[in-house]
């Protein structure tokens, strides 16, 4: 048996795919990785299965009108490629992936195709957000990053869905919980900058505050912010652009908090972020958006700190929440978490086994 996997995105920005990957290899499963090289990269990762890129450079900050050529190129050579390997199942990942493969999930690949459901995109289009609902309900396995998509969706009456966290590998903590108790607090951002009107008004908020450094890693628009942070002469925040996951590891070991707030909207509102397992790998504090899935589904942990920027005095009450924060009580928070997380993740990998009929 061979199974295809559909990815549209880097190999380097996937993390999610690293997973699967590890799983199918530990059972010797025969598969190719189809990915769309939208930087043109060298980045490879080491796995048993071939990987086939789509090598064709796109700006994935420009809107969907101006792409939809280059969609159409990608669509083109995915099917080429599974009509010439014919393979027996394929795991999809994302909704662009799926979409682009909707013929044949409905049709050839019924019941025999994954669906991995990690963002919100486009479904606030009527057409786009029924195919979502088809995709998920002709496929054998539903697998989601977030239950708080179920409810943007008639989702609820499927019962092959799982929830698979947004995690790359088992979790491992990497460093223990502790408090800096000189100042500034550094809180840290890493991720693709987006968002540039509400981060315009994170950098107000933040800007000139002796308490806090605040440092964005990442691609994006982080240099409209960093010109706009430079006009008002503001000088603890500061911008590093582009960084790679292996450096992850470096901005963890100079953070106090982890910044995981957003405007809230119907792509952030219902999702679980990969912040709150870096979170919990490194140990660190986090910031969540209110009236989000995150904080509902993280509201018993010591951890987390609920974040608005409709609170006036929410400064105040961030620093005096990390001042007081009780190392033992936070620690058995991240124990708390862990274990869940864990339990999660091996109902998915029974479920995946399953799928696979290994």
């Amino acid at each position: 048996m061979k199974i295809g996997l559909i990815l549209c995105a880097d190999l380097e920005k996937a993390q999610y795919l690293y997973k699967y990957i590890e799983l199918l290899d530990s059972v010797k499963c025969c598969y190719d990785v189809i990915y769309w090289n939208r930087n043109l990269s060298n980045y490879k990762i080491q796995c048993d299965g071939c990987l086939i890129p789509f090598n064709e450079k796109i700006d994935s900050f420009k809107p969907l009108v101006f792409k939809v050529r280059q969609y159409l190129r990608f669509f083109r050579f995915v099917h080429r490629v599974i009509k010439k390997n014919s393979y027996d199942k394929l795991i999809v990942f994302t909704t662009p992936a799926a979409i682009v493969l909707l013929d044949l999930c409905l049709n050839k690949y019924k019941k025999r195709y994954l669906f991995d459901y990690r963002d919100i995109t486009k479904e606030y289009l009527f057409i786009y957000k029924k195919a979502v609902e088809k995709l998920a309900n002709s496929s054998n396995m539903f697998v989601v990053s977030s239950p708080g998509y179920l409810n943007n969706f008639d989702l609820k009456k499927i019962e092959n869905w799982v929830l698979c966290h947004n995690t790359y590998k088992d979790i491992s903590y990497k460093k223990s919980f502790e408090k800096n108790i000189e100042e500034p607090i550094k809180i840290v951002y890493w991720g693709a900058v987006r968002q540039v009107e509400y981060n315009k008004k994170i950098c107000k908020l933040f800007g000139n505050d002796d308490r806090f450094d605040f440092i964005f890693h990442g691609d994006g628009a982080y240099e409209e912010l960093r010109l706009f942070c430079e006009k008002r002469k503001i000088k603890n925040i500061t911008f590093t652009g582009k960084y790679f996951l292996n450096q992850i590891n470096e901005f963890a070991h100079r953070t106090d908090i982890l910044f995981n707030a957003y405007e809230t909207d119907y792509v952030t509102t219902p999702s679980l972020a990969v912040k709150v397992y870096d979170s919990l790998v490194y140990q660190l504090p986090l910031i969540v958006s209110k009236n989000t899935f995150m904080e509902s589904y993280l509201k018993e942990n010591e951890h987390v700190f609920t974040f608005s920027l409709d609170d006036n005095s929410i400064l105040d009450k961030l620093y005096e929440w990390y001042e007081h924060l009780d190392i033992e009580k936070v620690k058995k928070s991240f124990e708390r978490l862990h274990s869940q997380v864990e339990k999660d993740e091996e109902v998915f990998k029974n479920r995946l086994f399953e799928f696979l009929k290994l």
